[in-house]
Formats: C-alpha cells, sequence, structure tokens
C-alpha cells in the first residue's frame, strides 16, 4: 500500500476540488427539493451538477492507491463534463433565463462537447499511453506529432471559451435587468479560471475556478431560500388579514367582502392603526390613550354610517392587537380567549367613549403581559419609532431629520446612526422611498398638484423634478404608464 503525503499541492489540486464538490451536491439536493418550480430547466441542470460533481471527486481519486481504477475514472469524468455537462449548464441557464434556446444552440454546445470530448480521450490516452485504445486498434501512428500536451490543452482552453464563455456573455446581454445573474457569473468564473488553468497547465487555478462557482452557487441558493422566506411571511400577512376580517364579521350582518376588499381602500386610517400598534410594540404606555383615540375617530369617519361596520373595524384593530402581542411572546392560548370576550364587550359599547376606554385598556393589559426578555431591543425599539414617525407624517412639508429626532425623544446623530446600522439606508433615503410610494399610489386617482400636497410639496414643479430623479419618470408619465397597464 503507498502513502498519502498531504501537501499544498495536493490541498488544491485534490483536496479543494473535493470540498467543492460537496457545495454541488449542496446545491443538487436543494434543486432537487424545488424541482416543481424548474421542471423544465432541472435535468439539465442534474445533469451537469452530477457529471460537475463526478469529475470534482476523480481528483481526490487520482492519490489514491487505485492507479489503474483513477485513470478510467479521470477519463470517464472528463468525457462526462465537456460532453453532458457543460452543454447542459449552458442549456438549463438559457431556459432559466427565459431565453430562447434554439436548436443550433443546443447543436452547437452538445457538438463541440462531444467532439472535443473524443478528442482528448483519443489524444491524451495516446499520449499517456494508459489505456491503450489506438495501439489495440493497430492505429497508433494516426496521432500527428504536434497534438502534444501543451497545444492540447491550448486548444482545452479554446474549447471552454466556445463552450461557456460565449454563450455566457451573450445571454447575460440578453436577460433583463432585474433578473438574477448569480449562476450565470458562476459558471463565467468556472470558465475564466479553467481557461487559465488549462492555458499554463497550472490545475490548482483550475480547481480553484470550481470553489469560486460553487460558492456563487450557494449563494444564489441561500438568496432563493431567502426569497422563498419572504413569499412565505407575505402570505402569512395575507392569511392574518384575513382572519382579522373573519373574526371582524362576526358583529352585525357586515359581510366579509367589505372588510377583505379586493384592493387597498386608501382612505382607511393605516397611519393612525400603525400608530396604536407601534405604541403596543414598543412598550409606549403614555402615548396609548391620545392614539387609540385618534384611531377611533378615524375610524368612525372612514365607517360612514354605519354602527356594525364601526365595531367590525374596532375588533379587527382589536385582533391585530392581540396578534402582535402573541408575536411578541403572550400566550397564545390565553390571549384568543381573551380576544372572544373582549368582542363580546366591544359589541355590547353603545357610544365612542365606551370604546375607546375599552381599547385603550386592552392596549394596557396586553403591555403588561408581554414577555420582557422577548420585546425587541432598544435600536430596534427607536428604529421602529423612527419608521412610524416617518410614515405618519410624510405629508408634512416641514418633516426634516430634526423634528423626527426630537418626536422619538433622542438626539439627530443618534438618531441616525442607529437608523443606518439596523436599516442599511439613511433616514433620508427612507424618507424619500416612503414619500415616492406614497406619491405613485396617489398618482392613480389624484392629480399630480393633489399628489405633491399630499407627499409633502407646496411647489408641484418641484415635486416633478423629485419625483423624476427618483424613478425615472415624470409623474404625469408615471400616470399615462398606469393607464396603459390598466
Amino acid at each position: 500500500m503507498g502513502k498519502i503525503v498531504i501537501d499544498w499541492l495536493v490541498l488544491f489540486h485534490n483536496i479543494l476540488p473535493f470540498a467543492a464538490a460537496q457545495l454541488f451536491l449542496v446545491v443538487l439536493i436543494y434543486f432537487t427539493l424545488v424541482k416543481e418550480r424548474i421542471a423544465q430547466e432541472y435535468p439539465y441542470y442534474a445533469t451537469f451538477l452530477v457529471s460537475f460533481i463526478f469529475y470534482l471527486t476523480a481528483t481526490l481519486v487520482n492519490i489514491l492507491p487505485i492507479q489503474d481504477i483513477a485513470v478510467w475514472f479521470h477519463y470517464l469524468a472528463s468525457f462526462s463534463l465537456f460532453s453532458l455537462g457543460f452543454p447542459s449548464l449552458v442549456v438549463a441557464l438559457y431556459m432559466q433565463s427565459k431565453v430562447n434556446v434554439s436548436p443550433a444552440l443546443r447543436a452547437f454546445v452538445y457538438g463541440i462537447g462531444s467532439s472535443w470530448s473524443i478528442f482528448y480521450f483519443i489524444t491524451a490516452d495516446y499520449r499517456t499511453d494508459k489505456v491503450n485504445i489506438l495501439a489495440s486498434a493497430g492505429k497508433e501512428g494516426v496521432i500527428a506529432d504536434w497534438v502534444n500536451f501543451a497545444n492540447l490543452f491550448y486548444a482545452q482552453s479554446l474549447v471552454i471559451f466556445c463552450l461557456l464563455v460565449i454563450p455566457g456573455c451573450y445571454l447575460l446581454y440578453r436577460m433583463a435587468p432585474q433578473q438574477s445573474k448569480t449562476y450565470v457569473y458562476g459558471m463565467l468564473s468556472l470558465a475564466v479560471f479553467a481557461i487559465i488553468g488549462s492555458f499554463t497547465q497550472f490545475w490548482s487555478i483550475y480547481y480553484i475556478g470550481s470553489c469560486f462557482c460553487a460558492l456563487a452557487w450557494a449563494w444564489a441558493m441561500f438568496k432563493s431560500i431567502r426569497d422563498l422566506n419572504q413569499q412565505v411571511k407575505a402570505h402569512s400577512e395575507h392569511e392574518k388579514v384575513l382572519a382579522s376580517a373573519q373574526f371582524a364579521a362576526k358583529t352585525g350582518n357586515v359581510p366579509l367582502t367589505d372588510l377583505y376588499p379586493d384592493s387597498i381602500d386608501e382612505s382607511y386610517p393605516y397611519r393612525e392603526r400603525e400608530d396604536v400598534l407601534e405604541a403596543l410594540r414598543t412598550a409606549s404606555t403614555g402615548l396609548v390613550g391620545t392614539r387609540v383615540a385618534s384611531l377611533v375617530t378615524s375610524l368612525k369617519r372612514f365607517s360612514g354610517e354605519s354602527p356594525h361596520v364601526f365595531k367590525a373595524r374596532i375588533r379587527e384593530i382589536l385582533y391585530l392587537l392581540v396578534d402582535t402581542s402573541i408575536y411578541l411572546g403572550c400566550d397564545a392560548k390565553t390571549l384568543i380567549i381573551r380576544l372572544e370576550k373582549q368582542g363580546q364587550l366591544i359589541d355590547a359599547c353603545d357610544n365612542d367613549a365606551a370604546i375607546i376606554e375599552l381599547l385603550t385598556e386592552e392596549c394596557l393589559y396586553l403591555l403588561r403581559v408581554i414577555e420582557v426578555p422577548k420585546r425587541k431591543t432598544t435600536v430596534d425599539a427607536l428604529v421602529e419609532r423612527i419608521k412610524a414617525c416617518v410614515l405618519a407624517n410624510y405629508y408634512k412639508e416641514e418633516l426634516t431629520m430634526d423634528s423626527i429626532a426630537t418626536e422619538v425623544g433622542v438626539s439627530r446623530s443618534h438618531a441616525l446612526k442607529s437608523f443606518k446600522s439596523k436599516q442599511g439606508m439613511t433616514l433620508n433615503q427612507y424618507l424619500i422611498e416612503v414619500r415616492v410610494d406614497k406619491a405613485k399610489s396617489f398618482l392613480l386617482e389624484k392629480s399630480v398638484t393633489e399628489t405633491a400636497y399630499e407627499v409633502g410639496f407646496k411647489n408641484p414643479s418641484y415635486f416633478s423634478t423629485f419625483f423624476r430623479k427618483h424613478t425615472g419618470l415624470s409623474p404625469r408619465e408615471y400616470q399615462q404608464n398606469a393607464q396603459i397597464d390598466i
């Protein structure tokens, strides 16, 4: 039995590629779990990943004391990677990017890959005299003298350039700006390192490229999982809204569709509702009474002349308060039982003052029972207060960084630093983002001048300049595009 000596060459040439193979194996498992989402391209991705894992694993087999098997293992791995793996990767990326894969492209990549695999197998075997495939066929003189290993690997560099780099660059050109390009960049990084490694015959470079590609694909996989989690959260939010509407609709004869409309009613007092929920999340006991009173008054006005709709909306707020408290650590079972009782008390109230008192007392009760260890950190709470302040006052022209800091009770520098550290953007950028988003909503129903006043601009011309700067469109162009989309 021979000894295996681990040095830097073995590390980069044999062990590192094997480690990259493990990452690609994780990606393959992930693709298999989500193959319903990538049904068409999954077979191509699987073909590439299996062949590449096989190829990377062969580097470790090469240092094992089984050289007779290792030779066949290497040839088979190279043949499968170039004839099937790389071409399948190109096809899969084109399909995932919604770029048409023409028959000519398929023939091009699979033709080059297969032709090179056969040529490499025959010539490399002839030069190494390992399998002796030509000698056994009596054709050992058919390989020209100029086909040596140096020229062979120069040719391999050219094949990789034609097989991966050209289709990859064209794919980047054809992809839409909003499409994720991480997988394509991973392929191109692999191709560049492979070309350099083949051209210089310094194979560690070749295999380091496989690690970069593996890391890029692992990052893309992580992003995909994160995006899926965000979709799940959005679905959860949708279910919460539906559940609150169902609970609220129990009072009177209010149809569920009135509480769960097809589109957002912008006249609903979202700002006041968020203020109350914010007071609960940040344990702002002193703000509860005034914010509850403001919300009840706004809901009364929003509900018109219907007392049943008004009480249904109050029950809806009650549900959201309980849901927030459960999220912050309260016992769910206890609060759900209490929720039903409090809903009945709401139905029994005969005036606004009684409703305000009941809702205020419920907020204070929930503040007392929220588990202290599960409250958000001081910085988190401050950032949420800042965001609530912006959402509640974005329409005021005089809203500034100083006034926001004063509103939340901290210094200007502390407010700006805390917000940037938690949100990854400046407070001014967030204010701009909120105003632009609100302006987009208002422009669907209001004139440019009305929208300007709604989002804190007294000068419509300056508002138009501001809107164009941050969206690339004037307000009127945005309205026209919205009408076309409708």
